[in-house]
């Protein structure tokens, strides 16, 4: 939820508020105390920038062996002090952040367009200060993490309220994470994740929540209360304006001001325990006669002290073919939205037909993602009906280059068109009652053609028919209303599959009509014999490059590019971590880096369809460190822009030219009107 000012008051206006601690030893004494392993919950979320060093180039598309290297540091570091780590990782926004949410991106794009600038200007790499992580960090930290041991979580709520369920339900050691509700929690040991170093030993700091408490002069259950006052994303910070200016006299323009202030309120209260009638009567105080407010103040403190309803079941998960913590996956309140919840009206899947076996794609869909099998916005499109995506670094004043917004659309709309059951296949014109998905606030039915008479086509209603998008395109503002977006049939022999045959379909019988169904969800053509000749990890990229190759409007991809992208997959296998490290570019090219940014909303688009489709190709060759290099990639690229050889691109390696070549022919497998030609490029 998050509490203004907290964090940072903690952390510069409160000495002996963070304390350097020996975590190893913490942890050897909560051993030999209770018998059990200790067991660090880990916000996935807060590590990503730890993960992706930003002293590692990033502009280039990703760096993702040094990353996979690094997180496995990461991990070993815990490990080697006897320390369980247990990862959990958003996987909603919830319908009360969504225009935060809009509000970032949209920042975001400002970040995009001066890293642009930055090139143009000097034409190296931008400084760390303008960092824009590679897209699906979190997919791909989830499964790296899972390589090296960990267990990982991917959460249906706010990812710091399941951290804290997880923590009191297994009653483990602490937290690592940097967010205020964590100080507010009850929560023992909260280690802070900006402090960590794991590099050379294992170095780290504990928030002392007493010590912060003595110095606001308040008990440790009045921080609730405090966080109410303060504001939070249920009680925005913009609405308490008049009582902040009440109790100070003026307007506040520091937090490290305000926040002494409303603890010497919430003090001189006196309030000797926490009970719903000290809620009200203080939410009555700060709020008056506004009704609207009326209740927040209690749905703040349920959520922070766990009073929340008790969950309908428990569902027991496994991993990747083992057990996970204590035999269970996270307690039902982390797993499944409450009744009334703004996350989703409920918790069924509102597309299907409710049958048994549609119940069953849905429980199976959710377990993948709470077991972080799966990208996900599988569960958000499959319960929800909604699909988030942040900017991509583009070039929005390079005409000659698509954003990969429009340019991945017709993909995502076969991909709704799966998930929905269909798309526009049936009689609409009457939303049904299964069909809302997340909040009243945005609309449901959108008419798709206002001047046609045909009940048909003339509604796209959500979760029937279509999906609310948010697809962030630079050079333009993200607005908080989505857009609706229709779902498309599979353009295949039978029509679109059910999901009920991919996901729950016996393996041997439904192999091939998994795959079909990938590749006409890709718009794919090419040759199916020849793409299941070349190595596994190869697909993704043949795929991805020959979507490119189709695409007319504008035409981006020369053969060069090609060249490029298959010369670094092939020469990355024989680039070991040093060499991958002291490779440097000599220049920064605007459309190389614009390149590689469609290239790996490409990857992250493929996980997101393989999964919807039952996952035909294994998630572990469509991870980027198996084909991809960003630097490597944009050295090609030099390269093959100055017209160097296919050897030369391959380093005159006799194997790697032979699979290069063997790519290629398969890229250009299915596309009559290009063909496969070598005009580009001699073999000499």
């Amino acid at each position: 939820m998050g509490v203004k000012g907290l964090q940072v008051f903690a952390d510069t206006n409160c000495p002996g508020a963070l304390v350097r601690v020996n975590i190893a030893k913490l942890a050897a004494d909560f051993h030999r105390r209770f018998d059990r392993k200790p067991v660090l919950v880990v916000d996935g979320m807060g590590c990503l920038r730890i993960f992706y060093n930003p002293k590692t180039p990033w502009v280039y598309g990703g760096q993702w062996k040094e990353f996979l290297n690094r997180l496995k540091r990461f991990v070993d570091a815990f490990t080697s002090a006897g320390i369980e780590l247990v990862f959990i990782f958003d996987g909603v926004v919830e319908t009360s952040k969504v225009a935060e949410w809009v509000r970032r991106r949209n920042d975001e794009m400002k970040t995009v367009a001066k890293i642009y600038r930055s090139i143009k200007e000097d034409g190296r790499h931008p400084q760390t200060n303008l960092l824009h992580l590679p897209p699906s960090m979190s997919f791909y930290s989830q499964q790296a993490l899972k390589m090296c041991g960990a267990t990982v979580y991917c959460s249906f709520i706010e990812a710091d309220r399941a951290i804290f369920h997880y923590y009191k339900k297994y009653q483990c050691f602490g937290v690592l994470g940097q967010d205020s509700d964590f100080l507010v929690f009850d929560i023992h040991n909260y280690f802070s994740l900006n402090s960590l170093y794991f590099e050379r030993g294992l170095g780290i700091k504990r928030y002392d929540k007493e010590r912060l408490c003595r110095q606001l002069r308040l008990q440790p259950f009045h921080l609730p209360l405090l966080a109410c006052l303060m504001g939070n994303d249920v009680i925005a910070h913009a609405k308490l304006g008049s009582f902040h200016q009440s109790i100070t006299g003026t307007t506040p323009n520091k937090m490290a001001d305000l926040l002494p202030a409303v603890a010497r309120f919430l003090s001189d209260l006196q309030i000797q325990i926490l009970t719903p009638e000290v809620v009200e009567d203080l939410e009555q105080r700060v709020f008056g006669r506004a009704q609207h407010m009326w209740g927040l103040m209690d749905k703040v403190v349920r959520q922070y002290i766990m009073t929340e309803p008790e969950p309908h079941k428990v569902v027991d998960v496994t991993s990747t073919g083992r057990q996970q913590h204590q035999k269970q996956g996270l307690p039902q309140t982390s797993l499944q939205s409450k009744s009334g919840s703004n996350v989703a009206s409920e918790d069924r899947p509102t597309s299907q037909d409710g049958s048994a076996s549609s119940q069953q794609v849905f429980q199976a869909i959710r377990r993948a993602h709470l077991n972080a099998e799966i990208p996900a916005r599988i569960d958000n499109l499959f319960s929800h009906h909604l699909y988030q995506r942040g900017p991509a670094i583009e070039d929005c004043t390079d005409s000659t280059m698509p954003s990969a917004g429009p340019l991945f659309e017709p993909i995502r709309k076969k991909l709704y068109g799966l998930l929905l059951g269909g798309g526009l296949q049936e009689d609409v014109s009457v939303p049904q009652a299964s069909a809302p998905a997340t909040s009243s606030s945005f609309p449901d039915t959108i008419d798709k053609n206002p001047a046609s008479s045909s009940p048909v086509t003339s509604r796209l209603v959500v979760g029937v028919n279509a999906v609310r998008e948010w697809v962030a395109q630079p050079g333009r503002t993200l607005a908080v209303e989505p857009e609706i977006t229709e779902a498309e049939p599979l353009d295949m022999p039978g029509g679109t599959p059910r999901l009920e045959a991919l996901w729950l379909g016996p393996q041997a019988e439904v192999r091939s009509l998994k795959f079909e169904t990938f590749l006409a969800c890709m718009h794919c053509d090419l040759d199916p014999a020849q793409l299941q000749r070349i190595p596994a990890h190869f697909r993704l990229l043949c795929v991805v490059l020959q979507y490119f190759e189709k695409h007319t409007a504008p035409r981006f991809l020369r053969e060069t590019d090609v060249d490029a992208f298959l010369a670094q997959a092939v020469c990355l296998t024989t680039h070991y971590m040093a060499s991958v490290m002291k490779l440097r570019v000599d220049r920064v090219d605007p459309r190389g880096v614009h390149l590689a940014s469609l290239f790996m909303r490409g990857v992250s688009l493929v996980c997101s369809v393989n999964a919807a489709c039952g996952r035909p190709l294994d998630m572990a060759d469509l991870m980027p460190w198996r084909f991809f290099d960003g630097e490597l990639f944009h050295a090609k690229y030099l390269m093959s822009q100055d017209g160097a050889s296919v050897e030369q691109l391959c380093d005159r390696n006799v194997a790697a030219v032979e699979d290069f070549r063997l790519l290629k022919t398969c890229i250009y497998s299915r596309t009559p009107a290009t063909g496969y030609q070598q005009h580009a490029h001699s073999d000499s």
